[in-house]
């Protein structure tokens, strides 16, 4: 009927002109405005192939998988994820919209960045003087209104609304930051589509968009897509989402039982994902990849959890595994922008940094994106071109001031020129802006532990692992900082947890043997000394073992 669920959040405009809108009222749910201005050009061609009714080739010239998938460039794309709703009200779709933002309250900093930001997007616009209680605005354009408003400001509305819904609304806790939820949502969606169908009754249409692909919902949320589709179709939320939303937390945690298979198959790929990731947090990639691999076959955006499980084993330093990961995801689709990627991000990891700097030169020639830029960028540094590597990022901060992932990239630069007080300054930066940057987190949390800040390091590391559980060096310098205040007993347990995660890791063995010595245990450290023996840490076991023997004469 009138309701449509995608993926990528920019068909919304092709669903809008396919039903006829004309002159509507827009309810836009989303943590972004996604109303960027085009070019009178683009405008041009796009009104043009929708009046012929030609949606294919809109589709094709559109989609975000289109330039993921290495085949049409971002500057040739006629609109995106960002810029859809312009043309909407450009082409006459649209009158008036209630931009609704995620969170309960716009403070006057919010309300003076927002008011910014519309203002650049819609030109010549001006505020009026109207004003909402939860600190809200309306912007006058072209005669038409654009509101910037909370879920509680949103008045009664009549029947004959496109209500549009963007599930990425749940992930963020306010409108345009970089930085996600961790482990929560921010409203309970059920009570939130309950909310929409008293102030938006009988819209003329729903579309119900993902956007997974454009960086925008964690791909363990992708489910409330379904469960917003399955709300407006049926009436009611399913119970199966309500099992997978009450799982999330924990799952996303690393702490979860999974809890029992869906009854409705829709939700069955979530099911195998959330499985798959409880499967990784224990450390056992094979069930992992299984369970991905199913996800998959049954609904293609999973593909993405390929590659997602290829960056926490990254994480985990197991490259191998991680390169496996990403063959699996390319071998079902071919190679992609992001398969790209995450390839150049896991070579890195593995010290293959040319190869990394030739697939991150590729990727940079296709779009010169921040996300490319820090790729490239981070190759550079690998490469010991740090001077170029500056440049980029320097660059990236011009265009885009306060980005954080470039702020974090001038610290590793200032980290591996030993210059520990430039490198701690940037890492603060990089998480004032973006305060769930786990990399920083953890490159801020290794240097507060090599300058001797014991306490602080620990609480640093400490939230890192609140972030994402699977980085394996963060476990490990958190057991450091514990060994170095001669708290052994919980520094033995976090280097424990490290070997759960990764298994063969002669550090974590070391590490663990260095602590068991030291609360008397030498039989223990030995054998894990041996185990490290033929393995790049060899020399290291063999000192230990010494120090071993001579602190027990009679071998014990």
């Amino acid at each position: 009927g009138n309701v449509m669920l995608m993926e990528n959040h920019c068909h919304s405009l092709v669903a809008w002109h396919m039903l006829e809108a004309k002159h509507a009222t827009l309810v836009h749910i989303d943590a972004h405005d996604d109303c960027r201005p085009l070019s009178e050009e683009k405008l041009h061609r796009i009104r043009a192939l929708l009046e012929a009714g030609d949606y294919d080739q809109v589709f094709e010239q559109s989609d975000t998988e289109r330039f993921l998938n290495l085949k049409v460039r971002d500057e040739d794309l006629l609109y995106t994820l960002g810029d859809f709703i312009y043309p909407a009200m450009e082409l006459g779709l649209v009158s008036n919209t209630y931009w609704i933002v995620p969170q309960p309250v716009i403070t006057p900093a919010e309300r003076d960045r927002l008011t910014a930001l519309m203002k650049t997007n819609l030109p010549g616009a001006s505020v009026t003087s109207t004003r909402f209680p939860a600190g809200g605005f309306e912007l006058s354009w072209r005669g038409r209104f654009f509101r910037v408003i909370t879920f509680e400001d949103l008045p009664a509305l009549p029947s004959g609304c496109l209500l549009d819904i963007d599930i990425d609304v749940f992930a963020f806790r306010k409108a345009m930051t970089e930085e996600h939820l961790v482990a929560q949502v921010n409203r309970n969606p059920a009570d939130v589509f309950k909310y929409l169908e008293e102030k938006v009754p009988a819209p003329a249409a729903v579309t119900i968009s993902a956007s997974v692909w454009g960086g925008y919902l964690p791909l363990l949320l992708r489910f409330l897509a379904d469960a917003a589709f399955d709300f407006y179709t049926t009436g009611s939320f399913p119970a199966d989402a309500e099992i997978l939303l009450n799982s999330y937390k924990d799952i996303r945690t690393g702490l979860a039982e999974l809890p029992p298979p869906p009854s409705n198959e829709t939700y069955l790929p979530a099911w195998l994902h959330f499985s798959a990731l409880t499967h990784l947090s224990k450390g056992d990639a094979e069930l992992c990849l299984k369970h991905l691999s199913r996800a998959a076959d049954i609904c293609p955006v999973y593909r993405k959890g390929l590659l997602d499980a290829a960056e926490a084993l990254t994480s985990m330093g197991r490259n191998t595994e991680a390169m496996g990961f990403i063959e699996k995801f390319e071998a079902r689709g071919g190679r992609t922008y992001n398969s790209r990627a995450v390839r150049a991000l896991s070579l890195l990891k593995s010290g293959d940094a040319k190869t990394a700097l030739d697939i991150s030169h590729e990727l940079h020639g296709w779009s010169s994106n921040p996300y490319t830029m820090l790729i490239y960028g981070s190759a550079l540094v690998a490469n010991n071109r740090g001077e170029e590597a500056k440049k980029v990022f320097q660059e990236l901060l011009t265009k885009a001031p306060g980005h954080s992932a470039a702020h974090f990239n001038l610290g590793l630069i200032h980290q591996q020129a030993a210059n520990a007080p430039a490198a701690i300054t940037e890492y603060e930066r990089a998480i004032r802006s973006k305060t769930d940057f786990w990399q920083a987190r953890e490159n801020l949390g290794h240097l507060l532990l090599e300058t001797g800040r014991l306490t602080e390091a620990e609480d640093m590391l400490k939230s890192t692992l609140q972030i994402n559980p699977y980085s394996v060096t963060s476990v490990n310098n958190l057991g450091l900082a514990l060994a170095r205040q001669r708290r052994y007993a919980e520094a033995i347990e976090m280097f424990r947890k490290g070997l759960s995660l990764a298994p063969r890791s002669s550090t974590l063995k070391l590490n663990l043997a260095e602590a068991l010595h030291a609360t008397g245990r030498a039989k223990e450290a030995y054998d894990l000394c041996e185990q490290v023996i033929d393995t790049e840490d060899e020399v290291k076991a063999r000192a230990l073992m010494r120090k071993l023997q001579a602190a027990t004469p009679n071998g014990d």
